[in-house]
C-alpha cells in the first residue's frame, strides 16, 4: 500500500502569537526542536536552583506537546513561553557573565542563497532583516530563526585555517566583531544598533555551507559551540548600520 505523505505548507501564517507569525512548517519544525531548544538553556546555567526553574519550564512544555488533547496552538504556546520564562531565569542567574560591547562588522540579505549581499544599514523587524528570504523554509525561517549572528574572529580563524570563509558566506545576516563567541548562545540578549534580539539556539551543517570549506569538510564551524553560528529571535525592532554598537547581555 503506498503511503501518503501530508503536505506541509512552509509559508503561509498558521498561528500567531503576539507579533510572531509561524507558518505550519515552522509551528512542526519548532515543537520538534523544542528538547533541544531548552536544553541549550540548561546547558549555560551554573546555578542549581536556576537550573531546576529551567528544567520546570522544559518539562512543562514537553508535557503539553506529549498531550494528545493539546492542539498546535497550545503546544506552540506553552513552548515559546516557556522558553522565553527559562531564559528569564537563566539570565537573573547571572550565568551569562557581563556585558560586552563589539560593533556591527557586517550586515546582509538575500532573496534565497549564500552568500548574501552587504548592506550598509538594515531594518529588523519581527521577522529579521527586510527584504531577506530563505529559499529552502524546511529548515530556516521560524521566528527563532529570525536572523542568523556569526563572529568576524571566527571567520578570521577559519580562513587563516585555508577555509574560504567571509562574511555573509555562512548565511549570517550580522557579523560581530568584540564579542568572546564562546559567551554568546541561548539565553543571550544582543543590542544591535536600535534593535534587540534574543540567541534561541545553535545552527546545524548546511549543505550551501560546504563550498567555502576546504574538502567540503564542513563539521569544523560545528565541532564547538564556541565556533558556530546561532539563531536570534527579535525582540525590539529597530534599525542597525554597520559600525553600529554591538552590545552582549543587554538589560
Amino acid at each position: 500500500m503506498a503511503i501518503r505523505r501530508e503536505k506541509v505548507d512552509l509559508v503561509t501564517v498558521h498561528i500567531q502569537i503576539g507579533p510572531y507569525s509561524f507558518s505550519d512548517g515552522d509551528v512542526r519544525r519548532t515543537l520538534a526542536k523544542a528538547g533541544t531548544l531548552f536544553d541549550g538553556l540548561v546547558a549555560r546555567s551554573t546555578v542549581p536552583a536556576f537550573t531546576e526553574r529551567i528544567e520546570v519550564h522544559r518539562d512543562t512544555a514537553l508535557d503539553v506537546i506529549a498531550h494528545d488533547g493539546s492542539s498546535q496552538a497550545e503546544k506552540l504556546t506553552a513552548v515559546w513561553e516557556g522558553w522565553e520564562a527559562a531564559a528569564a531565569a537563566l539570565r537573573a542567574s547571572g550565568a551569562l557573565g557581563p556585558s560586552v560591547t563589539g560593533h556591527v562588522a557586517h550586515l546582509a540579505a538575500s532573496g534565497g542563497g549564500v552568500p548574501k549581499a552587504s548592506l550598509d544599514q538594515a531594518e529588523i523587524t519581527w521577522s529579521g532583516v527586510a527584504g531577506d528570504r530563505q529559499s529552502n523554509r524546511k529548515h530556516h525561517g521560524a521566528p527563532w530563526q529570525a536572523l542568523c549572528l556569526w563572529s568576524s574572529e571566527v571567520i578570521d580563524a577559519f580562513a587563516a585555517e585555508g577555509h574560504d570563509l567571509a562574511p555573509a558566506r555562512g548565511g549570517e545576516n550580522v557579523t560581530i566583531t568584540g564579542f568572546p563567541w564562546d559567551s554568546v548562545g541561548p539565553g543571550s540578549l544582543i543590542r544591535l544598533g536600535d534593535s534587540i534580539c534574543q540567541v534561541w539556539g545553535y545552527t546545524t551543517p548546511c549543505k550551501n555551507f560546504t563550498q567555502w570549506f576546504a574538502g567540503g569538510r564542513i563539521k569544523p564551524a560545528h565541532r564547538r559551540n564556541e565556533v558556530t553560528r546561532v539563531y536570534a529571535s527579535v525582540v525590539q525592532p529597530g534599525r542597525v548600520s554597520v559600525a553600529d554598537p554591538a552590545v552582549l547581555g543587554v538589560n
